[in-house]
């Protein structure tokens, strides 16, 4: 994991919408109440993406690789 300046992530912090800041507050008092409590933390729950990452047709064959596919 890399470092980033307070500046920097204030900066990124700006840009974000309000539910995206509200979504980023959440995860920070998660993870902070973890901390307290000795609990580990992971900042990844499976699923939490789902439908965001994604398009619905993922697992469909893609129209560039057709020819090498037949």
């Amino acid at each position: 994991m890399s470092a980033i300046s307070i500046e920097h992530l204030a900066r990124q912090i700006e840009q974000l919408t309000p539910a995206e800041r509200e979504r980023l507050e959440q995860v920070l008092q998660e993870h902070a109440n973890k901390v307290r409590n000795g609990e580990p933390s992971s900042m990844v729950q499976a699923g939490w993406a789902k439908g965001l990452v994604m398009s619905d047709d993922f697992d469909e064959p893609l129209e560039d690789f057709r020819e090498y596919a037949e």
